[in-house]
This record gives structure tokens, C-alpha cells and sequence, in this order.
């Protein structure tokens, strides 16, 4: 699987740490540099999002790409976003 991870090392560590060694991972610091990667990967963990909120509205556009925010600070609802969010986008803690 093709993993990308919007964060920092530590984020990259956890995730390797979680799902092992056998996946590929990748490591941007934002979603503005991880958007032109979205669609090359299967799954995207962003743990970034409560710093960026605004930045959720970049899932809008990618409806096919399994994105997972990280909702610890803020809840899905408090990102700020009127509009429903693709189907595949979900929050974890």
C-alpha cells in the first residue's frame, strides 16, 4: 500500500511504527505540497489539519482518495466546512 503522510517525521515514524515496514511511504509537510501526490497513493493520513483547517476544503477535489484527519484538536465539524465532504474522508485521535 501506498501511504502518504502529511505531518511531521515523528507522524512518519507513528505510522510506520502502526502498519509496518511492508507499505510505502511518503512525507510532505502540507497539504499544498501533498496535493499534486494525493491520487499516486492509497490512503492519506494528515496530521496536520488542526494547524491548517482551512486547508481541509484540498479533500474536496480528490473524492476517490481515502483521507483520514487527524481530529484530536479539532472535530470534522469544527474544521469549518458548510459543505458535505467527500465520502472518504474520516477523522481519527
Amino acid at each position: 500500500m501506498k501511504i502518504l503522510v502529511i505531518g511531521m517525521d515523528t507522524s512518519l515514524q507513528e505510522c510506520r511504527a502502526k502498519f509496518g515496514d511492508q507499505h510505502h511511504y511518503a512525507l510532505v509537510a502540507d497539504q499544498q505540497n501533498g496535493e499534486k501526490l494525493f491520487a499516486e497513493h492509497d490512503v492519506i493520513f494528515d496530521f496536520n489539519i488542526a494547524a491548517f483547517p482551512k486547508q481541509v476544503e484540498t479533500y474536496r477535489n480528490h473524492p476517490n482518495v481515502p483521507a483520514l484527519l487527524n481530529t484530536t484538536l479539532a472535530s470534522l465539524k469544527q474544521l469549518g466546512t458548510d459543505e458535505k465532504l467527500p465520502a472518504l474522508v474520516f477523522g481519527f485521535c
